[in-house]
Order: C-alpha cells, then sequence, then structure tokens
C-alpha cells in the first residue's frame, strides 16, 4: 500500500503506538515482559483494500469443518482477518488441523497456524499446559478474511 494516511488515520496510529507503548513499558516495570503475550488486532484489519480481492470465509464454514471430526468439538470459532478455533478437546487439534488444510483450497485458507508454528510452546508446568485458554488453530485467508 502506498500514499498517505489521512489526518485523523495518523492521529489514531500514533494515539495506537503511544498506547502500545505505555502497556509495554508497565508490563517491563512489572517483570512481567519477557512472559506476556501481546496481540493486537482489529476486525477486518488486514482486508484488502481493493475489494475485488477480498474473500470471506463464513463462521458457519469454518465450524462445520471441525463438527464433521466430531459433533461439538468446535467450542468456538472467531472470525475477522483470521480465522481462531478453541476445541473441546485440545488433543484433537492436529486432526483438525489436517482437515482444515485437506479443505484449504475450497475454503480459501493460505496459512494454517497450531503448537509451535502459533507460538503455543508452553514451559513444563505452566498453568496454561492444558491448552483450553489459546486457540487450537488460527487460519489466515488468501486474499481476504474469515467472517
Amino acid at each position: 500500500m502506498t500514499g498517505t494516511p489521512s489526518s485523523g488515520l495518523e492521529e489514531s496510529l500514533v494515539f495506537t503506538d503511544e498506547a502500545i507503548g505505555r502497556i509495554i513499558q508497565r508490563l517491563k516495570d512489572r517483570h512481567l515482559y519477557d512472559s506476556t503475550w501481546i496481540i493486537v488486532t482489529s476486525p477486518y484489519g488486514h482486508a484488502p483494500i481493493d475489494q475485488r480481492k477480498r474473500r470471506v470465509i463464513p463462521i458457519a464454514e469454518l465450524t462445520a469443518v471441525v463438527n464433521s471430526i466430531h459433533p461439538g468439538l468446535a467450542a468456538h470459532v472467531s472470525g475477522g482477518d483470521v480465522g481462531m478455533i478453541w476445541l473441546r478437546e485440545p488433543s484433537m487439534t492436529p486432526v483438525v488441523v489436517e482437515a482444515y488444510g485437506d479443505r484449504s483450497a475450497a475454503l480459501g485458507i493460505e496459512e494454517i497456524y497450531s503448537g509451535a508454528k502459533f507460538g503455543l510452546a508452553e514451559p513444563a508446568g505452566s498453568r496454561y499446559s492444558n491448552a483450553r485458554h489459546y486457540p487450537a488453530a488460527r487460519t489466515g485467508c488468501r486474499l481476504g478474511l474469515s467472517g
């Protein structure tokens, strides 16, 4: 993308950048920075400006893939510029990832992140090691978004 953002957009970007900076500094002050994940996202933040390239994957289709493996396996599926999938049984993640891979062309999924690829490596004994606090997988669309 090229060009100059409008003054309103520029102000919003500066405000957001400064707010994130304050959060990071407070985490560092409290010695929490190295053990904290910071995820910044917005609805449709990666949607292409050229609307002819926009690709929407309905959440119902993402959910149907998971539930085709086992009814009710999807605990929660969210959309936006990426799909985030939580499973009732996290041990089924590899099977779900394979199912999304098998259907990636039809759905328009460009990338599937899970486990170590998603940065989910947790230290042994972590209170989050059961992975229920994290999505089992995240999908990235080809030329657009899921939603």
